[in-house]
């Protein structure tokens, strides 16, 4: 008689436990990814370009029929304790614009240089791949550093393309975004 009430104490609580997880999601719960803010997106590279390119570098690409802002967040930040100041550096930031059938990239001294053919080959094929034309705005992170990059592209004859690209869940857009900031710095 004990072992039959014990039983069915056991059983009621079962029916208390959580239910088990959706098939197919295996011990992940499911994420949620947010709605893309473009304008939130296009407002942290304009200034950013702004603070570090100048007013009228910014006004020159955007009154120009070619553009791009790139920027990228580091994962996982440097701990404030092992840098010099305790300051993080500014994530890195490039600015291109198309002139006189040439890219070029703008420099913190207001001017601007044009890109090598080399750079800007790799350049004209990441913007030209079907793949990346193809990718999502935004996707669910393929890794956990939190590390994600900003892009705005404006081409003439096509939509602006504002993405918000992040660790392996939109590798082509993070392709184009490290071809500009490696194509800006030389």
């Amino acid at each position: 008689m004990k072992s039959a009430a014990t039983i069915l104490g056991l059983m009621a609580l079962g029916a208390c436990a959580a239910p088990p997880p959706p098939p197919g999601n295996g011990d992940r719960p499911q994420e949620v990814i947010p709605a893309l803010d473009a304008a939130a997106v296009r407002e942290d590279l304009e200034s950013s370009a702004r603070a570090r390119f100048g007013d009228a570098a910014v006004e020159t690409a955007l009154g120009s029929h070619a553009n791009l802002f790139a920027k990228h967040y580091p994962g996982l930040p440097i701990p404030p304790s092992f840098l010099p100041d305790g300051v993080s550096p500014e994530p890195p930031l490039a600015l291109l614009v198309r002139r006189e059938g040439r890219w070029a990239a703008a420099q913190s001294d207001g001017g601007w240089t044009p890109l090598r053919p080399e750079d800007e080959a790799a350049l004209l094929a990441a913007v030209s791949d079907p793949v990346f034309r193809a990718e999502p705005e935004h996707a669910a992170p393929g890794c956990t550093d939190a590390g994600g990059s900003f892009l705005w592209l404006s081409l003439p004859g096509e939509p602006t393309r504002v993405r918000r690209g992040v660790c392996g869940g939109t590798k082509r857009t993070e392709r184009l975004v490290f071809l500009a900031l490696q194509a800006a710095r030389r």
